[in-house]
């Protein structure tokens, strides 16, 4: 069975990113694909970010008035795989979140916060600073064979 994770996160800077996507994947052994989903605040910035194989970037315009996912290829890849996760690689909860989470059944794993948003599996007292989250993240996925 082919293991996918689809990390989650917000677009901030080029260099922020590359060092969250080197963690990511550095640190998933029991991983054969790791690919990115990325918030990207602006939709206008969307045309000047880097084209990188794996990453997806999702704006508010790939939402419907009601909220409902319009983005075909995003869609695909958030839809019910026993062998994939969806990693959320925030610490804080954004308001995007719920949009994405309402239009997933993937297995969601990410940081323990004060928010009410409650993930399949969550981690308490980590940061995604020096790759620890990741690296606590796989060392559970070995063991429960995600």
């Amino acid at each position: 069975m082919k293991r996918k994770i689809i990390v989650l996160t917000e677009w901030f800077d080029e260099k922020q990113f590359y060092q969250l996507k080197q963690e990511a994947e550095n640190n998933f052994s029991n991983a054969e694909e790791v690919s990115f989903l990325v918030w990207v605040n602006k939709s206008k910035e969307l045309e000047s970010l880097p084209k990188i194989e794996g990453v997806n970037y999702l704006t508010k315009k790939d939402y419907s008035f009601f909220g409902k996912l319009k983005n075909t290829a995003i869609k695909s890849m958030l839809k019910n795989d026993s062998s994939t996760g969806l990693v959320i690689a925030l610490e804080k909860e954004k308001p995007f979140l719920k949009r994405i989470l309402k239009n997933t059944s993937l297995k969601t794993m990410g940081i323990e916060n004060d928010s009410s948003l409650k993930f399949d599996l969550s981690f308490s007292e980590t940061t995604l600073k020096g790759g620890d989250f990741f690296k606590k993240l796989d060392k559970y996925l070995t063991k429960i064979q995600l």
